[in-house]
């Protein structure tokens, strides 16, 4: 009977943590494809437009760099066009 009590307890707090985070991802998911999606000189890259094109998109390729899945390719063709700078 604890159990189930506590386990009621933690679940309002765990629900608002997890919609603060939906919330977070989807302020980045319209900020990639502000920055990314649209910007002029992505325009003719289909791969850049196919990941952050549109807001599901980049929903789709921020949770796949988040959790690792397949996200190497996505970061490689961003840092193509931005590449780190060099110290000098």
């Amino acid at each position: 009977m604890v159990l189930m009590e506590s386990i009621f307890e933690a679940l309002a707090p765990t629900v608002s943590v997890l919609i603060m985070i939906a919330i977070l991802f989807y302020i980045f998911a319209i900020l990639f494809t502000e920055i990314f999606g649209r910007a002029s000189h992505f325009e003719g890259d289909a791969f850049i437009h196919d990941r952050f094109g549109t807001v599901g998109n980049s929903l789709i390729t921020l949770l796949q760099l988040l959790t690792l899945g397949g996200g190497n390719k996505s970061a490689g063709a961003v840092t193509r066009m931005y590449p780190a700078p060099t110290p000098a």
